[in-house]
């Protein structure tokens, strides 16, 4: 539609004085067709994510494209009036005075948004199976005033058009176009009206939900007549005493009310105020279903006591619930969550999960008391709940995996708690062997816990690895690590002196079955009630003083997606279950370890917990990784690989590399490879022969020579050589979006400074000479300028659809970061910029040909030809790279690098033949010209009669064209004209004058 409208502009700038444009002028086309392409790009600021900016940007658009389509025509109905009037007149000699003051009214009238600009609102559906999206929303006062002086304003320039089109009916040297005017302003007055979306005032979301008693309020019903989408839209005119209107006309609505408001949730508000909120609150509780019952019967008495007015409803979900029931609630969390539905309030779940879900939840930090978040600042809570410096939640309590040890057996030989792993290995090694004398061979010395096919297995291993860290406040190592190897070489060891494989691969049930039996002195488990014969303490380390335990636990935090009034009564709940007296009651009842650590110092809570034990534990959780990652696949390929190594299968070397790379995102270094390097050595040593390339060419020998390109184009050559070899270093290091960008940037830009320098010289050097290549030749700077600048326009769309990079996951593969292109809009910024690259192929191509006989410059272009090609195949197989899927990163990178470094080197050698080979050849050329000159001249006989013979031929030959030239002038076709360019030996003023010379000899 756009390329319509440029069309059109085009048509009237060259064709001004056409019969089909003379009911407006010129200038008056330009702005009627502008005021359309203003209301044609008001609908683009709808793609992509709708902002506050591009809603207010939307309205700016559309009315000042109406106003600016409007104006043109009221101008010309003003001064075509029939009587003659001062009024007329003076609209006359003040055309765009008059035109700026109608656009400078609409222009007030928008000014208005700055007050009380449009809004940006979440759209939530009823249904949890339809799409959410953001709307924009006119304030409820303040903004309608705002759109109704728009309606007026536009209303107001379609009825003076009708005035003046009824009055000027008859004239008739604008007889039809004023009839045309009649329904032209119909159709444009229905559309402005409905453009301009009165639904944006905030009304009723979803009328038949309300129908059907979304609410709360049990002494109060509230039935709303239903609506067709025509009648919907009449009311919404009526939107700011609509529901004033509804409520007198409906009998069951309680004669006491004198408002009510429908919100996003549609809960009903009575004078200002929730009644009975319900909350729904989804919970995985594993084994804790009758704990969780409990905690909700608690609240919902706290409620009633503190006049809340809120009830909490809990939604289970447990092992003892079936699968489909289980599976329902990751799809609640996964899919419900992504279409941000209401469905649930509160969430408490596993905090493995907490940087996936952390942008569904609202950050806590932002409405909680500031004293209530610092009771969790110490301590393992902000490992659970923190995520891109956000409290996306508040562990309700926590989890632990510590030692168990037999102190029946530690005190019969004498021995104390281990606190690292050389002296458990040490005790258990010495008890097993003394027992064993006793005749007691069933007894183990140490558990391991790694079950087959078990998630325990990867918990097991990973606090195993963070114990073997060097200080208390290092993080974990990593898979790929000195410490990992250490710690993989100290569970075999373990394995082969205090236990056995088939223990430390054995089931959770035979675990506990051997722990109850008392079989085991030093046993691994999560914390639990005590047994007899057994102490607690944390697990081992490397050293003494550095532990590590696997955190669970589970988390609450609040949907995002619920409205204001839903998020203060949830932070009600959550304020009261992480609080510090719900803490000591879960401590004091359930036995179960809160995060805050302030508890442990209450002497009351020590007689029943073990609060040195709390204190000490050093926890750790797994990393957060990029979404990109499948967390239960990860897990079973980390549980998979370690079953590999405790069966001596594999090495520890091998499968850390593997259990490193499932995770790791690769990227190009200096140092990363030996392929990066050379990479890297190849960039340097083309760069510097482009150095000494622009030193030759500036050279003054070189530069007085006779030479196709001048000194000025030359260095604006190999400037584009120079910017598209540094297109590539944006990809060494951690790709961002801001390198991704840089490097299309760069490397259409390199490419378009580079072409240009050709195109202009092809230009300039048409066969035909025409006041276009005058004209470019005369301003060779400002067409340089130009193309630059179409291209840089283009480029200035990565601002609005911007390329970013997004990690290559690959089974069995390394992990890579790409840069990607946005599936639907950002796929029109690559098919611009390749078209626009492809373009310029095109013209150099064509000017090519048409030059491809001009004596003084066949040899350049001939070679230039071969140049362009090279460079044309080459541009398309990196188009073809980055369109299909390459799973190695080296191959992907290097084949990129490669491609870029091949068409600079091509560039140079151009630059090499064209400047040094080119001039010497003829040179070379002339001399033997002169050469045989001399020869002939001592042949002089000879010479005569071939100089004869030659002449005749010469001159049979310019007979024959002559005449051929006189019949090509007087009706030459399209395709003879071509051929004649072609086969021009010189520049010309006309056709007839270039097939008038002298063709090759066949």
């Amino acid at each position: 539609m756009t390329l319509i409208f440029l069309i059109s502009l085009s048509f009237i700038i060259f064709n001004p004085k056409h019969n089909y444009i003379r009911f407006l002028s010129k200038d008056l086309w330009i702005f009627y067709i502008f005021g359309n392409i203003l209301i044609l790009a008001s609908e683009f600021t709808y793609f992509e994510k709708l902002t506050k900016i591009k809603c207010n940007l939307n309205i700016v658009l559309l009315s000042q494209g109406y106003t600016i389509t409007y104006t043109p025509i009221i101008y010309k109905l003003i001064i075509n009036f029939p009587i003659a009037n001062k009024y007329s007149n003076w609209i006359k000699k003040q055309k765009y005075t008059f035109i700026f003051i109608i656009s400078l009214i609409d222009c007030i009238i928008n000014s208005l948004l700055l007050i009380s600009p449009i809004e940006l609102i979440t759209n939530i559906t009823s249904s949890e199976y339809d799409k959410n999206f953001f709307e924009c929303q006119w304030s409820k006062n303040n903004g309608m005033l705002t759109v109704i002086l728009q309606m007026i304003f536009s209303t107001s320039l379609c009825i003076v058009i009708n005035i003046f089109v009824f009055l000027e009916w008859g004239i008739e040297t604008t007889f039809h176009y004023i009839r045309c005017l009649t329904l032209y302003t119909a159709f444009n007055w229905i559309f402005s009206i409905h453009t301009y979306d009165i639904s944006k005032s905030k009304s009723f979301h979803d009328i038949d939900n309300i129908n059907n008693g979304n609410t709360n309020n049990k002494n109060s019903t509230v039935s709303l007549p239903s609506y067709s989408k025509k009648a919907l839209y009449a009311s919404r005119i009526l939107s700011l005493h609509g529901a004033k209107e509804i409520t007198n006309s409906n009998s069951s609505i309680n004669s006491g009310l004198d408002k009510f408001q429908i919100i996003n949730n549609q809960e009903l508000l009575i004078n200002g105020k929730a009644e009975n909120i319900t909350l729904s609150m989804a919970v995985y509780a594993f084994n804790y279903d009758s704990n969780f019952a409990e905690l909700t019967k608690e609240f919902n008495n706290y409620a009633i006591e503190n006049n809340l007015d809120i009830n909490l409803q809990m939604v289970l979900f447990s092992e003892q619930n079936s699968t489909a029931q289980i599976d329902d609630f990751f799809y609640s969390m996964d899919t419900l969550l992504n279409k941000k539905s209401q469905k649930y309030d509160i969430f408490v779940y596993d905090p493995i999960y907490t940087a996936k879900y952390s942008k569904h939840f609202i950050d806590l930090k932002e409405y909680l008391p500031k004293e209530h978040i610092d009771l969790y600042k110490t301590g393992n809570a902000p490992k659970l709940c923190m995520d891109n410096d956000k409290w996306v939640g508040l562990p309700i309590f926590l989890k632990y995996k510590i030692l168990f040890s037999n102190t029946k057996l530690l005190k019969d030989y004498d021995k104390k708690v281990p606190t690292t792993w050389d002296e458990l290995i040490e005790t258990a090694k010495y008890i097993v062997e003394q027992e064993q004398i006793n005749n007691n061979r069933t007894i183990i010395g140490y558990n391991g816990f790694f079950p087959k096919d078990d998630e325990n297995t990867f918990f097991s291993l990973y606090e195993f690895i963070y114990s073997f860290r060097e200080t208390k406040d290092s993080p974990f190592p990593g898979f790929n690590s000195d410490e990992a190897r250490e710690a993989l070489s100290k569970i075999n060891q373990m394995k082969q002196e205090i236990s056995n494989l088939d223990i430390f691969t054995s089931s959770l049930y035979y675990n506990v079955e051997i722990f109850i039996k008392r079989m085991v002195l030093f046993f691994n488990f999560w914390d639990s009630s005590t047994i007899p014969d057994y102490t607690i303490s944390v697990l081992p380390g490397k050293k003494e003083g550095i532990n590590g335990s696997y955190l669970g636990g589970l988390n609450i935090g609040i949907s995002k997606y619920i409205n204001k009034e839903k998020i203060d009564a949830s932070l009600e709940v959550l304020k009261y279950l992480t609080g510090i007296d719900m803490q000591k009651f879960i401590l004091r009842q359930y036995k179960l370890f809160s995060a805050i650590t302030s508890v442990y110092d209450d002497e009351e809570i020590c007689e029943f917990m073990n609060c040195k034990l709390a204190k000490e534990i050093q926890g750790i959780i797994r990393e957060n990784y990029p979404s990109e990652f499948d967390d239960d696949n990860y897990t079973k390929k980390i549980i998979t690989l370690f079953h590999e190594y405790i069966i001596d299968k594999r090495s520890a070397n091998d499968i850390l590399t593997e259990m490193d790379d499932i995770t790791r995102i690769y990227y190009l270094t200096i140092t990363s490879s030996k392929l990066s390097l050379t990479i890297f050595i190849l960039y340097l040593v083309v760069l510097f022969l482009l150095f000494i390339l622009t030193i030759v060419v500036c050279h003054p020998r070189i530069s007085k020579s006779e030479k196709f390109l001048s000194l000025d184009l030359w260095l604006i050559y190999i400037l584009g050589s120079v910017v598209l070899l540094f297109s590539e270093p944006f990809y060494f290091g951690k790709l961002t979006e801001i390198s991704c960008n840089l490097n299309i940037v760069f490397l259409t830009l390199g490419t378009t400074i580079a072409f240009v320098p050709m195109i202009y010289k092809l230009v300039v050097n048409f066969p035909l000479i025409n006041k276009y290549s005058n004209w470019i030749e005369k301003h060779k700077y400002i067409f340089i300028l130009s193309i630059i600048l179409i291209n840089g326009i283009i480029n200035s769309l990565l601002f609005i659809f911007p390329l970013k990079p997004g990690n290559i996951i690959r089974e069995n593969e390394k992990n890579f970061t790409k840069c990607l292109w946005n599936k639907d809009s950002g796929i029109i910024v690559l098919i611009l910029e390749v078209f626009f690259c492809f373009f310029l192929y095109g013209v150099i191509y064509v000017f090519i040909f048409f030059e491809w006989s001009i004596n003084e410059t066949h040899k350049f272009v001939r070679s230039l030809i071969i140049q362009t090609t090279i460079n044309g195949v080459l541009l398309i197989i990196f188009i073809i790279l980055k369109v299909i899927n390459i799973n190695d990163y080296n191959t992907y990178f290097a084949v990129h690098s490669f491609i870029i470094l091949l068409v600079v080197l091509i560039n140079c050698g151009f630059l090499i033949y064209i400047n040094l080979w080119i001039p010497r050849k003829i040179i070379n050329e002339s001399n033997d010209e002169k050469l045989i000159d001399k020869l002939l001249h001592f042949n002089s006989s000879i010479q005569t009669n071939e100089i004869a013979n030659t002449t005749f031929i010469s001159e049979e030959v310019r007979k024959r064209r002559s005449t051929r030239s006189t019949s090509i002038s007087s009706g030459q076709s399209y395709a003879m004209k071509i051929v004649n360019l072609h086969n021009a030996k010189e520049q010309a003023e006309s056709i007839r004058r270039i097939s008038s010379k002298e063709f090759p000899i066949p």
